[in-house]
């Protein structure tokens, strides 16, 4: 039985070094290059999207280089957005060298410290002090 994908899909044995490990209705398009699929129904590597991962789920569609969808159901990784791995249901990229998710829920964060990177997430407690310039309680803060 033939998957939706198949409409811009040429699932040819010509890919280089690729798998497709179990599942039904799963593919690696000619042009993606050492891809791989682990279990599920109806994923998709499309074509140029080479190193590219679907560990498992159903419906998801990597159209990015060295990418990865971790599970889930109707997940994409646009063009473009390479460097990029998503996870969760329905969920759509963004920007490239970017996690997706729909919610994410950082628990036992590290204690703030100085000299954290750039972007670095972080919880912090916030003090009586903090809520009088500004900050409610509950706040999340990222260092820019």
């Amino acid at each position: 039985m033939a998957s939706t994908w198949d409409l811009f899909c040429d699932p040819q044995p010509d890919r280089i070094s690729s798998s497709i490990f179990a599942g039904i209705n799963n593919h690696i398009c000619t042009g993606s290059d050492n891809g791989f699929v682990g279990a599920g129904e109806g994923n998709v590597i499309d074509v140029n999207s080479d190193y590219s991962t679907i560990a498992g789920g159903r419906q998801n569609l990597i159209c990015g280089r060295f990418s990865a969808i971790l599970g889930g159901t109707s997940n994409v990784i646009n063009i473009g957005h390479d460097y990029s791995a998503a996870f969760g249901q329905g969920v759509m990229s963004a920007a490239a060298n970017t996690f997706h998710v729909e919610c994410l829920n950082a628990i036992n964060t590290p204690a703030y410290a100085f000299g954290l990177p750039a972007g670095t997430y972080m919880k912090v407690a916030v003090t009586a002090g903090m809520i009088g310039v500004g900050f409610p309680p509950g706040t999340s803060i990222i260092v820019m």
